[in-house]
């Protein structure tokens, strides 16, 4: 017989706020002693709404995840364990804060090259589940955390809204946040692009400091917000603040070629997570930190 969960885990506070679809509380395993991070996911009392269909669909995406992807970017999983009411999914606790975190750390923008030492290690990441033929569905900023206190600690996490893309059909179901969704989610109809939109939203607010969509923070009104995004991101410099380049905050035009080449409008011009790996702002970035002995360059530690 199966060990129970209250049997294996003495559980303990929640972390941080509840991700998609359940909430994520700190444990002890009792047989290793080790602190470990535990997603809790109320199973649906039934399939007969579309939510709760949409809720049983999404959770199996996460426990298929946590039973088959592995990559040092990706939040280790390391146990999946259910009763009549709730799945458990135990998995590596993070203590070295989420982006949003790190960027604050910096003062609020990232300098270009620790900015592309951590968007390397984020890209490497969604490079590998797209091999593996999923969408991540929901990268933004509280969704990249970190282990340690090491940018080279990157884990992507929370994989409650991933599903698999097969066969060449698009997905319908709508995921995400509003200000970091690309304009094809929101259309309906999306695949491994849209996850790439969502990469250049998050290296536009590591370098800049605000979201594009949502440059002061205080739209709540999500039609407003997709609104904005079906508008586009224009890849001009001017002064202000919006889905543009803006002029008093200086960075380079090889990572302003970059952010632009991702949010592209249309899915099938976008570039794609490996070819952003490849972009030459990102490798050459990289190689002044690859000579420092004072700076970990390991690929997700």
């Amino acid at each position: 017989m199966p060990e129970s969960f209250e049997n294996r885990y003495d559980l303990q506070k929640t972390i941080g706020h509840p991700g998609s679809y359940g909430q994520v509380c700190g444990a002890i395993d009792r047989k290793t002693k080790e602190a470990v991070a535990v997603k809790i996911m109320r199973k649906p009392v039934s399939t007969l709404s579309k939510r709760e269909r949409s809720r049983a669909m999404l959770m199996r995406s996460e426990v298929m995840v946590a039973t088959t992807i592995r990559h040092p970017c990706v939040v280790k999983f390391y146990d999946v364990v259910e009763n009549e009411t709730h799945v458990h999914i135990v998995m590596e606790k993070c203590n070295g804060g989420d982006l949003f975190d790190r960027i604050m750390k910096y003062g609020g923008k990232v300098p270009e090259p620790a900015a592309a030492n951590i968007f390397g290690n984020l890209l490497r990441a969604v490079v590998h589940i797209h091999r593996e033929r999923l969408v991540h569905g929901d990268i933004k900023l509280s969704n990249i955390m970190f282990a340690d206190e090491r940018d080279s600690s990157l884990r992507l996490i929370d994989f409650g809204m991933s599903q698999a893309c097969q066969g060449g059909e698009p997905l319908r179901e709508i995921v995400g946040t509003p200000n970091y969704q690309s304009p094809d989610v929101i259309s309906g109809s999306y695949s491994f692009p849209s996850d790439c939109w969502s990469l250049g939203v998050v290296l536009f607010v590591m370098i800049f400091g605000f979201n594009p969509f949502d440059p002061f923070g205080n739209t709540d009104d999500t039609k407003t917000i997709h609104g904005r995004v079906l508008a586009g991101f224009n890849p001009v410099t001017k002064s202000g603040y919006g889905a543009f380049f803006p002029s008093d905050i200086p960075a380079s035009n090889e990572v302003k070629h970059l952010i632009a080449r991702l949010m592209t409008s249309k899915p099938c011009a976008r570039m794609t997570a490996l070819e952003a790996m490849n972009h030459p702002w990102v490798v050459a970035a990289l190689t002044p930190l690859r000579q420092s002995q004072t700076v970990s360059l390991a690929p997700c530690a």
